[in-house]
């Protein structure tokens, strides 16, 4: 793969990433995957 060389992290509607440590992930709850979901409608 390529190199990253800067990567942002950003907040998509009301998710945000202010308590995940830099390097990390987590899985998206149901209830966040359903409101993301009726986003796009």
């Amino acid at each position: 793969g390529r190199k990253v060389l800067a990567l942002h992290r950003r907040k998509i509607a009301d998710l945000d990433v202010k308590n995940l440590e830099i390097g990390k992930w987590r899985y998206l709850t149901d209830n966040e995957v359903k409101r993301l979901l009726e986003l796009d409608k």
